[in-house]
């Protein structure tokens, strides 16, 4: 199951404001508006492109920020567009203009969206899309092994809303995953040590075939109840972790990560080690000025 998230909004209407809470889903996509009563007001589903799909629920047109949580340029300009920001998107999979950064993927169109992958990917801004592909990979290594967390600060990201942004979503999953294999662990360990006590007790009151019967039983419930304890602690694991991660924050390459950011320390750094040449010659100071004996 893909996680939601719940974040409230205000909504004018007429003279008053009236609170909404907007459901999105892996993407960022609204998915359902709820009233303050938690009635479904609205409800959205989406082409793979971000075109919207007739549902049941009449949608009152009050949510502006629809696919990948994008404003959705419709009452007022009538173009069906959604704004990326560095570039406008239509709802057919293409960008209305080229990106700006078409030279570093000439194996992909500069119209493209995603790659071609809108189930998988959000592009939010428009523009390059490495940062979140190498905050896929050291998300998943970092919610994988233990004490990695410090891996996310060597790479220094082009757009850090980007790189954090999908470092949050991939500790999210991870929360999620490792909570459900925490419970369904424990059940299974739980119904393990059950079979095992079944087993066990007609073992000792019975003789015979029902005594084989209640051992094989107490076998499979040792099974179940191994398997479950090794679930229920991988699930634990991998929820410290993406505790661990959560609580490191999302500032990478952020100005005020670490005192600053790597492109001031570069910066520094190569103004520091610049070399002029050979023809340069190096100010000297001011001779200073002897007091005359009239100041004296």
């Amino acid at each position: 199951m893909l996680p939601f998230m719940l974040s409230p909004r205000s909504l004018l209407l007429g003279l008053f404001f009236m609170s909404h809470n907007y459901i999105t889903d892996h993407l960022g996509s609204t998915r359902v508006v709820l009233n303050n009563a938690g009635s479904v007001v609205e409800r959205y589903d989406y082409y793979p492109y971000g075109e919207k799909v007739p549902v049941t629920v009449a949608n009152t047109g009050n949510a502006d920020y629809l696919y990948t949580g994008k404003e959705f340029q419709s009452a007022l300009f009538g173009i069906n567009w959604y704004d990326s920001g560095a570039r406008f998107q239509t709802t057919d999979g293409i960008f209305t203009s080229i990106d700006p950064l078409a030279e570093k993927y000439y194996h992909i169109s500069p119209y493209a969206y995603c790659a071609g992958n809108p189930v998988r990917f959000a592009d939010y801004d428009g523009a390059d899309r490495k940062d979140k592909a190498i905050g896929i990979a050291i998300g998943v290594v970092t919610n994988v092994i233990p004490f990695s967390t410090g891996l996310r600060d060597f790479y220094t990201p082009t757009d850090p809303a980007d790189y954090n942004g999908t470092l949050m979503a991939i500790d999210a999953a991870a929360m999620s995953i490792g909570e459900s294999l925490t419970k369904g662990g424990a059940t299974v360990a739980v119904a393990g040590a059950g079979a095992m006590a079944v087993g066990g007790t007609t073992i000792v009151a019975s003789g015979g075939v029902a005594a084989l019967e209640g051992a094989a039983v107490a076998v499979v419930g040792q099974q179940a109840l191994v398997l479950g304890t090794a679930t229920a602690m991988t699930g634990a694991s991998l929820m410290k972790k993406a505790g661990n991660n959560k609580s490191a924050g999302y500032e990478y390459g952020k100005e005020g990560k670490n005192g600053e950011t790597s492109y001031t320390q570069k910066g520094r750094q190569a103004h520091t080690n610049y070399d002029p040449g050979p023809g340069y010659k190096k100010e000297q100071p001011l001779p200073s000025k002897k007091k005359s004996r009239c100041n004296q």
